[in-house]
């Protein structure tokens, strides 16, 4: 699914990225990890307000994101080249 983060100014991303992080935060049934994800949440939505640059915020959290997931996908098939 590509998300075009200017088109709508990051809206669809941020829904998204809330989903995604809601998942996993179920997932792990943690309620330390709960709690902090409230908090941080409701930090993020009032920075989301008070900034007019939400698509550049978007992007650079985009570009941040892929990198994470792709790290563990080269490692691992690094692992499998070695074995």
């Amino acid at each position: 699914m590509a998300l075009d983060i200017r088109e709508d100014g990051g809206l669809k991303a941020t829904e998204l990225g809330d989903q995604v992080h809601g998942l996993l935060i179920e997932l792990a049934d943690n309620r330390y990890l709960t709690e902090f994800s409230s908090k941080l949440s409701a930090l993020m939505k009032l920075t989301r307000n008070l900034t007019k640059h939400q698509p550049n915020i978007e992007e650079h959290s985009k570009v941040a994101h892929l990198k994470n997931i792709r790290m563990p996908l080269k490692t691992k098939m690094l692992l499998d080249v070695k074995n």
